[in-house]
């Protein structure tokens, strides 16, 4: 049976995915775009498939050929131009069809306005209707909704874990007597950083053996670094793979307070680091990775006073931090992570060889 996985793009996370289940499967994978140079130990981007170097006619030729000699399709996504050549350009007007899986960390978002509402309605319709379409959700909860909400059968609705390579997270003797909380992510609108430092400064602006780390780069740097001017704030600009775990290892609590976040891998990372999460209840990781798994704190999304409370309680109750901090690393590292998204896979490829 032969099988190929589109991937978005060569990111540290899909390499991790390439290395250590499509290889290890005998998957064939290509890329839809590449954006960035990516370094990594292995990998030659110039050896690589990448489909947004071809034109729109070599484009369509190829996945025609893949689509041809493949028995299943793995896809990241619905709504790029590749999938849309793949699916309304081949797939509907073939007889011999194949099976399509899409992967997606994707919540359900219902547009407000009408017109895009009615698009999105109609064309996600015509797609998670076909039976010859499947979907990989990211989690076992918020992000199967998606695919009900547009008509897709329960039973064709399968679980693809959002997973890192734990392998390079680890818990480590903490060098600093500070008690740090840490963000991790770009400095933009949508990641609501100003909420948290707000909310931290609510108890610990006078706390000298507290300390906020800010990781990353964005437009709003600048803003944030000349408006909150605090010896117990740090702004440790844009950082790189080799770097995070010595950071991680550095600090004690993660926070996300995103208006908006599909899924947030780096609570992935924070909790493979054995650190206990904060995160607003718009981050999709929030049922899988936290909610009764006692592995840190939701907070209510824009909820200064809320936020706040929970990054207080985790600093003053050392025996609840330990729990936590436990539980984290135990999930991530003997669960949640590259082998279980292996198992997924494996047992979707052995339930088509059954059908075919």
């Amino acid at each position: 049976m032969r099988v190929v996985v589109f991937l978005t793009e060569p990111a540290a996370y899909t390499l991790d995915l390439v290395r250590d289940v499509h290889k290890k499967l005998n998957i064939k994978y290509r890329f839809l775009q590449t954006k960035t140079l990516i370094s990594k130990k292995g990998f030659d981007s110039s050896k690589e498939i990448v489909l947004n170097k071809m034109s729109l006619f070599k484009r369509y030729n190829f996945l025609l050929s893949d689509y041809n000699k493949s028995n299943i399709i793995i896809f990241n996504g619905y709504n790029r131009l590749d999938f849309i050549l793949l699916f309304f350009g081949i797939h509907i007007f073939t007889t011999n069809k194949k099976v399509i899986i899409l992967e997606s960390d994707t919540q359900l978002v219902v547009p407000k306005n009408l017109l895009k509402r009615f698009i999105k309605y109609v064309y996600l319709k015509i797609v998670f209707s076909n039976k010859h379409v499947y979907a990989g959700a990211g989690g076992k909860f918020v992000h199967r909704d998606l695919f009900r909400y547009y008509g897709m059968d329960e039973q064709r609705i399968k679980f693809f874990p959002m997973v890192i390579d734990v392998k390079r997270f680890q818990k480590s003797v903490k060098k600093s007597d500070f008690f740090s909380f840490l963000f991790v992510g770009r400095l933009i609108q949508i990641k609501n950083v100003e909420l948290l430092i707000k909310s931290f400064l609510l108890n610990f602006k006078d706390n000298s053996k507290v300390v906020l780390k800010i990781a990353g780069d964005g437009p709003l740097l600048n803003y944030l670094k000349y408006k909150y001017q605090f010896k117990n704030i740090i702004f440790l600009g844009k950082i790189n793979n080799m770097e995070i775990n010595n950071i991680y290892n550095d600090c004690d609590v993660v926070v996300l307070p995103s208006t908006f976040e599909p899924w947030g891998l780096v609570v992935n990372e924070a909790m493979a680091s054995g650190l206990p999460v904060i995160v607003s209840d718009k981050v999709g990781a929030r049922y899988d990775l936290i909610l009764n798994r006692e592995t840190g704190f939701v907070f209510k999304s824009g909820d200064l006073i809320d936020l706040s409370d929970k990054m207080l309680m985790v600093y003053k109750n050392k025996s609840l931090y330990n729990k936590l901090s436990a539980n984290s690393f135990k999930l991530l590292q003997n669960y949640w992570n590259l082998n279980l998204y292996k198992q997924q896979v494996k047992s979707f490829i052995d339930e088509i060889k059954t059908k075919v």
